[in-house]
């Protein structure tokens, strides 16, 4: 039998792998059937890019705060090199 941590990484699974095909979704939509709308979503100094830079600040943010925390030293360092990294994209992002 299966316990209760088991189904819930299937239950997460698909919740994640359905919202992948929504955004996709979503993105072929306005591609194909509303292309001023997606044109001025993907433009230069819109909202979509600024999203995208605190998304990536966010991300950053976090996973420079789990380096710090008690751990392998290996993941400490990756957690640590991947939140520069995303630190840097969103900088990249706002200039």
């Amino acid at each position: 039998m299966r316990n209760e941590g088991q189904r819930w990484c299937g239950v997460e699974l698909i919740f994640y792998t359905l919202l992948a095909l929504f955004i996709v979704g979503s993105i072929y939509y306005l591609f194909y059937y509303s292309p001023v709308n997606y044109t001025l979503l993907i433009s230069e100094d819109n909202i979509a890019e600024y999203l995208t830079a605190v998304c990536f600040g966010l991300v950053g943010i976090i996973l420079l705060t789990l380096s710090f925390k008690r751990g392998p030293k290996v993941r400490k360092v990756s957690w640590g090199l991947m939140g520069l990294i995303a630190l840097l994209i969103a900088a990249e992002e706002l200039s």
